[in-house]
């Protein structure tokens, strides 16, 4: 489902835990929740499975543990997935994920996944908040920059390339 241009003009969205960051969906930028939380169908099966540890233990360490193609968990804005299940169905093959297994993987999802994988998909493998999680300094600088891109209207972003003009300078975000 592509963006509409109702979508794109909005400058807010519904603050979820985390508040709003922009992601770009189609060549459209938007103002996306940082975080869509999972469903309670999700929520409850995730209660009934006994092989994770309680939600206060998922540490960096613990994920880490899960770096496997048939044990895979990755981070993404301090939330730990269990994407195992995705594997062999990710367009882009097994082979980036399980080099991203395990760690944190904010800045690469970014560059590769469109706004609506964060909604409709990533809920689905939620496994809880990562306790120990600090934001790198370069996600960090990479939300500041974008955010001020955006403000002044100097953020683009194109369909074709991964490289973002963000006004100052163009670099590559990978």
């Amino acid at each position: 489902m592509a963006p509409n241009a109702e979508a794109k003009a909005s400058t807010s969205a519904p603050t979820v835990d985390g508040g709003t960051v922009w992601r770009e969906d189609e060549g459209v930028s938007l103002r996306v929740p940082k975080f869509y939380p999972p469903s309670e169908r999700h929520m409850t099966k995730l209660r009934a499975r006994t092989d994770l540890p309680a939600a206060k233990d998922l540490t960096m360490a613990e994920v880490a543990k899960h770096n496997k193609r048939d044990d895979l968990w990755i981070i993404v804005d301090g939330k730990a997935y269990d994407v195992t299940p995705y594997v062999e169905a990710h367009p882009g093959g097994w082979l980036p994920m399980v080099n991203m297994g395990g760690k944190d993987c904010t800045d690469a999802f970014a560059n590769y996944h469109p706004a609506r994988v964060y909604k409709q998909m990533l809920p689905h493998y939620y496994l809880g908040d990562v306790v120990d999680y600090q934001e790198s300094d370069f996600v960090k600088v990479r939300y500041e920059e974008e955010e001020e891109a955006h403000s002044r209207g100097t953020y683009h972003v194109t369909l074709n390339s991964l490289w973002c003009n963000i006004g100052r300078k163009c670099s590559q975000l990978v």
